[in-house]
């Protein structure tokens, strides 16, 4: 996987999670009689959450920085190209970085990112 905004990229050891959520459009206008009327559209883009680990507090902090800059990014996932999209920070939402403490020598840190998809 690769996250990326113009020509600056950063590339986590894995992708730990993703929730997606489509928000629906739909709008539900109650009538006097008691009754509805529904306006149906088509769901929003995603939404929700990344988690990405990086191997290194320097390469978690990169990815923080990037997303720290108020710009479009785009995920690129070979492996399963139904996860690739366009993005930006949701609105309200954040960037939190979190060192994972194990009982190994490894230095993992967790960032997780609030997105919504954005169209191209």
């Amino acid at each position: 996987m690769i996250v990326s905004s113009g020509p600056e990229a950063v590339e986590p050891l894995l992708w730990v999670d993703s929730s997606q959520k489509l928000k629906s459009q739909n709008r539900v206008h109650e009538l006097l009689s008691g009754r509805v009327a529904v306006t149906l559209a088509p769901p929003a883009l995603r939404s929700g959450s990344l988690g990405l680990l990086f191997d290194s507090e320097a390469a978690a902090a990169a990815c923080v920085e990037l997303h720290a800059t108020g710009s479009v990014f785009s995920l690129e996932e070979p492996d399963r190209p139904s996860l690739e999209m366009t993005y930006v920070l949701a609105e309200g939402g954040g960037i939190e970085s979190e060192y994972l403490k194990d009982h190994t020598d490894a230095d993992l840190w967790m960032v997780r990112i609030d997105y919504q998809e954005v169209s191209e």
